[in-house]
């Protein structure tokens, strides 16, 4: 798998998509840095249309609204708390999901496997795998085919942290 990435970064780069450097850039990306790189777009997710979009549907469903209500307490985010400070959470989710995902093996990171090896099934996952990965990414790279696994699991931590904001907010009222 990762001579495809670097065949693929390459074809990009003589395509004009990813600069000499991009291509040269080392793939390994430490839990710590990916959480850093995903606290950069949670503005972006934050204001993402297809993450209200899901964060509306996960609302409007109880059996989702709890799943996730129960995903973030066993992370250790209390619901409540996401209103006091979003970018804790999402540190804390990043850096906790990227270190999840640095343990899936490469074969494993395609379509729906990856997210629901990170997030686990139900409905829950079936709301999240409605979101491509360019929603979770947003402005963080050119292309997520060469993407660490480790970055791109402290960018689902991130989206979740803002989510997880977005249904408390509309459960709760205070939207």
């Amino acid at each position: 798998m990762k001579t495809q990435i670097n065949e693929i970064k390459r074809m990009q780069q003589l395509a004009g998509i990813i600069s000499e450097s991009q291509l040269n850039e080392e793939q390994e990306v430490t839990p710590e840095q990916a959480a850093q790189k995903a606290l950069s777009v949670v503005d972006d997710l934050e204001n993402n249309s297809e993450i209200n979009k899901v964060a509306d549907k996960i609302a409007n469903d109880p059996k989702a609204s709890k799943q996730l209500m129960d995903l973030l307490s066993k992370y250790g985010i209390n619901p409540v708390s996401l209103n006091e400070s979003i970018e804790d959470a999402a540190q804390k989710l990043s850096l906790i999901l990227a270190k999840k995902a640095e343990t899936i093996k490469e074969e494993d990171n395609y379509g729906g496997a990856f997210l629901a090896g990170l997030v686990g099934g139900g409905t829950l996952a079936h709301y999240l795998f409605s979101v491509t990965t360019a929603d979770f990414v947003g402005g963080l790279t050119h292309s997520t085919a060469a993407m660490p696994e480790t970055i791109m699991g402290a960018i689902i931590g991130a989206a979740l942290a803002v989510i997880g904001k977005k249904v408390y907010d509309k459960v709760s009222g205070n939207d």
